[in-house]
């Protein structure tokens, strides 16, 4: 079946996907406080046109809770792989 949240999410995460998750706070921290003015400047920052923003706006995203989260993900795989690599450093 066909989730819109996931697949918006996807797309977001996508979009982020290069940043570092210090650049995504710092995304987070420039947009708006006004829900709708968020949603509106990240789509004009990434060029996703009025229909991400219809459809960021009918599906009510959170997007700073949504940056939020995925920036924490981040942070943990980093940590992930810098242990990982302390361990094969120290195994070697």
């Amino acid at each position: 079946m066909y989730n819109t949240l996931d697949t918006l999410e996807s797309v977001v995460r996508m979009i982020v996907a290069d940043m570092h998750p210090i650049e995504i706070r710092e995304l987070v921290d420039q947009l708006p406080l006004d829900w709708s003015e968020q949603l509106s400047a990240f789509c004009d920052r990434f060029d996703l046109g009025n229909w991400m923003y219809d459809v960021m706006t009918l599906n009510n995203i959170d997007l700073v809770n949504l940056l939020n989260q995925i920036a924490s993900q981040f942070d943990q795989e980093i940590k992930e792989q810098f242990n990982e690599e302390r361990l094969l450093a120290a195994i070697a």
